[in-house]
């Protein structure tokens, strides 16, 4: 019995190195789909097995497709809209060996709201550091004195400040944001897949084909790109992509993209540059002689760093409380995601096209038993409810993660506080012209950096989790915890009151000035 056993066992391995060769040669879309099928292969043929295999590995190479970044976007996401898909929009892909970024989203959320939020996600790094040189381009030009300033009352004597810098950063940041996709290089040009150019819509059978190897695409992504509207959970697709893309990549890269995101973050970019400008106005010679000829303050009032201080306060604890009514509908949004996911149940599921539920149900059916979630011989039904188990399990944790409990990435944050770089820059050029020593422009230049990427996005983060705590509160408590946001803009600006004084101890060469400077810096 061993020895038949033994035969048996070599039989079988020479059936599976067979087919895995066939599959090999089958499929030579390259070697990540090739390497993946024959894996498959030789692991067995039971007709749940045969569809995993099927669906994973990409039978017709020119199938296996993907369309540009800019492709995508060109003409306000115009192939986002909800108009027919005909024959043109398939010639928009092309075959690709692999993918960067799978969209996972819902054709009912708007053209618009997409648009937006996708040229945050692929339009921002780049603007943000098109906009940094052209403010650094503009800071040397000033220095030289090649731009318009003017004189100052709240700084050293005779400091020329320019407004060149933070106008020229802001302005090349908006103009890349939005246009910058349509001129990028092929070579930065990412592959995407977006259902509608990457499956054919009108050819029934291309169409077939291309849905049922949607988990060959989702394999073969870099990353998922999720798009997520109030609507995202009640749909079949969107959640059988979310936990099909768990099942291949067990933490994975999933990168969610709320719809509310280009508001907070645009809006925020605005009254943050908004607030610069006025402080630029406000420090200016002509509106002290205004203020003198009024007689409405003292001079010596413009005379101390704390007018500033009062400014920054008067300006932001509005945009503080604001900014907490925000977070807080978003901490909401975000505790329901549990609750949509509680009543998720695949049967009762809405589908774009109903013509799709049995593909997408014998799919997971197929990958379900495949990736061992359940036994072999489970009904549909059981398995099923281990599918749904699986999402209330884990989809909510792998939607939250990327978001941190701010409920936007940090580098977003930041984004909305650009402009203090940028302004920055404009100081800069006023010290050097000034001729002032390399140690003090090295502080201020430092504090910027530090007021900009820390200090406010931790402000932001404490806001946050005001919100978060206020959705656990009703009435008139739940207003008074966001309105605390006031005094988290109250304790930022102490604290960049005490940076400001270490900055003036550390530039003058003060040892315990330097070093308490440096500890805070690395907490």
């Amino acid at each position: 019995s061993v020895e038949v056993a033994s035969r048996v066992s070599a039989l079988s391995t020479y059936v599976r190195q067979a087919l895995s060769q066939y599959i090999s040669d089958q499929s030579g879309v390259g070697s990540g789909l090739a390497g993946h099928a024959r894996s498959i292969a030789s692991t067995g043929s039971k007709s749940w097995r045969a569809t995993a295999v099927k669906r994973l590995s990409m039978q017709d190479p020119s199938l296996f497709r993907g369309t540009r970044v800019s492709t995508a976007l060109h003409r306000g996401a115009r192939v986002f809209s909800n108009a027919p898909a005909s024959a043109e929009d398939f010639e928009r892909s092309e075959p690709v060996d692999g993918i960067d970024s799978f969209i996972s989203h819902n054709w009912s959320t708007s053209r618009s709201r997409k648009f937006f939020v996708l040229l945050l996600h692929f339009n921002a790094g780049p603007a943000a550091l098109a906009a940094l040189v052209a403010a650094f381009a503009a800071c040397v030009a000033s220095a030289n004195g090649v731009l318009a300033t003017t004189s100052v009352s709240v700084r050293p004597a005779g400091e020329q400040l320019g407004l060149c810098a933070a106008l020229a950063g802001n302005v090349v940041f908006v103009l890349v944001l939005l246009f910058g996709h349509e001129c990028r290089p092929k070579a930065l040009d990412k592959s995407i897949f977006l259902d509608k150019v990457c499956v054919h819509q009108t050819d029934e059978e291309l169409k077939r084909k291309g849905i049922e190897n949607l988990a060959a695409f989702m394999y073969n992504s870099r990353r998922m790109v999720v798009l997520y509207s109030e609507v995202y959970l009640q749909r079949l697709w969107t959640v059988y992509e979310v936990a099909s893309f768990l099942m291949l990549h067990p933490g994975g890269r999933l990168q969610v993209r709320p719809m509310y995101l280009p508001v907070v973050v645009l809006s925020g970019m605005a009254i943050w540059f908004s607030y610069q400008l006025a402080m630029f106005v406000v420090q200016t010679r002509k509106v002290e002689e205004w203020v003198d000829h009024a007689h409405v303050f003292d001079r010596q009032y413009w005379e101390y760093v704390w007018l500033e201080h009062s400014i920054c306060l008067v300006a932001l604890i509005p945009a503080s409380l604001v900014g907490g009514f925000v977070l807080r509908r978003w901490a909401q949004e975000q505790l329901q995601v549990r609750c949509h996911v509680e009543r998720f149940r695949v049967r009762d599921a809405q589908c774009f096209c109903e013509e799709d539920r049995a593909c997408v149900q014998k799919n997971i059916v197929a990958f379900m038993k495949y990736f061992d979630f359940c036994v072999p011989w489970a009904t549909e039904v059981q398995v099923f409810e281990e599918f749904e188990a699986l999402v209330r399990r884990e989809v909510p944790q792998l939607l939250l993660a990327d978001l941190s409990h701010v409920g936007v990435p940090w580098r977003y944050v930041a984004l909305v506080f650009s402009s203090s770089l940028y302004s920055s820059c404009d100081f800069l050029a006023a010290r050097l012209r000034l001729g002032m020593p390399a140690q003090e422009i090295a502080g201020f230049a430092v504090l910027d950096f530090v007021t900009g990427l820390v200090l406010c996005p931790l402000g932001v983060a404490a806001i946050a989790s005001l919100a978060r705590w206020s959705c656990r509160l009703r009435g008139v408590w739940a207003v008074a915890a966001v309105s605390a946001s006031g005094l988290v803009a109250l304790l930022c600006s102490a604290v960049w009151m005490f940076l400001q004084l270490l900055r003036a101890r550390a530039s003058t060469g003060s040892a315990p000035g330097s070093v308490a400077l440096l500890v805070l810096l690395i907490l």
